[in-house]
């Protein structure tokens, strides 16, 4: 579960100059940690379950993608920002 957060808090900074208009570096990499998470579990729920010190690189794709598919949301629900 480790990894798929660091891999989380990396999409998430990475999301911040990939996605246009990001909510900011904080935002970003706490919905990145948030979406790694979410992936992981939602990876581990469908009966895959490893031991802590297993390496996977399934795990961490879906943990990646997790935490993409969060940053988009975020991004798309957050509404525009307009400057005064």
């Amino acid at each position: 579960m480790v990894i798929e957060v660091v891999t989380g808090f990396c999409v998430g900074v990475i999301a911040r100059y990939v996605v246009p208009d990001s909510q900011g570096i904080g935002a970003d990499t706490l919905l990145g940690i948030v979406g790694g998470g979410v992936g992981a579990f939602i990876y581990k729920l469908f009966g895959h379950h490893l031991a802590f010190a297993d390496f996977n690189p399934w795990s961490i794709a879906s943990a990646a993608a997790g935490a993409f598919v969060l940053v988009l949301v975020g991004r798309a629900t957050a509404g525009r920002r307009t400057v005064a």
